[in-house]
């Protein structure tokens, strides 16, 4: 476990770590709704979670 995860379990949030196979992608959760970014060098998809719990 990451430190950034287990500081994150701390404040409540569900994290799942798993080995990925492509570059960095990250989603951020802000007050105006969600800012998201993926590497473009690197193939990818996004993907829509349902019931996402906090």
């Amino acid at each position: 476990m990451t430190r950034s995860a287990s500081a994150l379990r701390q404040l409540g949030w569900n994290v799942v770590e798993a080995d990925l196979y492509s570059g960095t992608h990250l989603i951020q959760v802000t007050p105006d709704g969600l800012v998201g970014g993926a590497d473009p060098r690197l193939e990818g998809r996004a993907v829509k979670l349902e019931n996402v719990q906090r």
